[in-house]
């Protein structure tokens, strides 16, 4: 009875004993650095997808869910930047030393799915060295039958389903099993 006691204990310690975590330096060492959002570039060739509009009005509606975009990549770094690994500055007059580049690239509507990847450099500024990395964003709608309608519903989807985590995460150190 008591060899079984001993027994079951031994195996519950051994399998429940806590796994060690693994620590990955940031893939882009950006410690105790001034990090620079420049505008976003978008070489998506919006005008090739079906029912984009002709008019420059209805063109500037759709292209300011694109322009969002920037503004909600920037909050994600400034939210990230209360943990204190980086800093971020306005300007390139705030003498910064990281400059990250965002580029959409070539939009591709087929079906219900527009896939548009995302193109990141980042440029260390006092040695020159870069660091480019590439994310698949994609956004799906329904169909409808008003073609100005289904692309801000796809715009917009694509807005809200943009890889804004996954692109600070680059920045910060990584944990794995």
């Amino acid at each position: 009875m008591i060899r079984n006691i001993l027994l079951f204990i031994t195996l519950a310690l051994c399998f429940c004993s806590p796994k060690r975590l693994n620590f990955e330096p940031a893939i882009i060492p950006a410690a105790y650095e001034k990090l620079y959002l420049a505008p976003l570039i978008s070489e998506a060739q919006m005008e090739q997808l079906d029912g984009w509009p002709y008019d420059a009005p209805t063109q500037q509606i759709l292209m300011n869910y694109i322009l969002g975009i920037q503004e909600s990549l920037k909050e994600e770094f400034l939210r990230c930047e209360k943990f204190g690994y980086y800093e971020m500055v306005e300007d390139t007059q705030s003498c910064p030393t990281m400059r990250i580049s965002v580029t959409l690239l070539k939009a591709d509507l087929r079906n219900d799915t527009l896939k548009m990847p995302v193109n990141m450099r980042v440029e260390r500024l006092p040695d020159g060295k870069e660091f480019i990395y590439s994310l698949t964003a994609t956004s799906t709608s329904p169909k409808k039958s008003d073609p100005l309608n289904y692309l801000k519903s796809l715009l917009n989807s694509y807005k809200q389903r943009f890889p804004y985590k996954e692109l600070v995460s680059f920045f910060y150190p990584h944990y794995t099993k």
